[in-house]
């Protein structure tokens, strides 16, 4: 589970070469990571589902959302979720306390 929140440069470049890092580790003991999943939280709207409808044509705003195709194209899954990251962090800060 990899959670990217508010960090559309930084955060697909430092995941990309984390998992890329990885992955070859993993290759050489003849396996593959690919059950993974990205969360990513941000103020842009969008209503395009990656994983169902891969990536979006030109003529959509989602198309230019460069982070989501970056983390689109490492595999696994993929969810985009709208939000303002303190609110997001705030709500995933209680639940994670009122479970314990």
């Amino acid at each position: 589970v990899y959670m990217s929140v508010g960090s559309a440069v930084m955060s697909p470049m430092i995941f990309e070469k984390s998992l890329s890092m990885s992955q070859n580790l993993k290759i050489q003991k003849g396996e593959l990571i690919k059950n993974h999943y990205i969360l990513v939280v941000d103020l842009a709207e969008s209503d395009w589902d990656w994983d169902k409808d891969g990536e979006p044509p030109m003529e959509n705003p989602a198309y230019y959302l460069r982070y989501c195709k970056t983390f689109h194209r490492m595999g696994g899954e993929m969810q985009y979720l709208t939000a303002d990251n303190r609110d997001f962090l705030l709500a995933l800060y209680q639940k994670l306390n009122a479970n314990g």
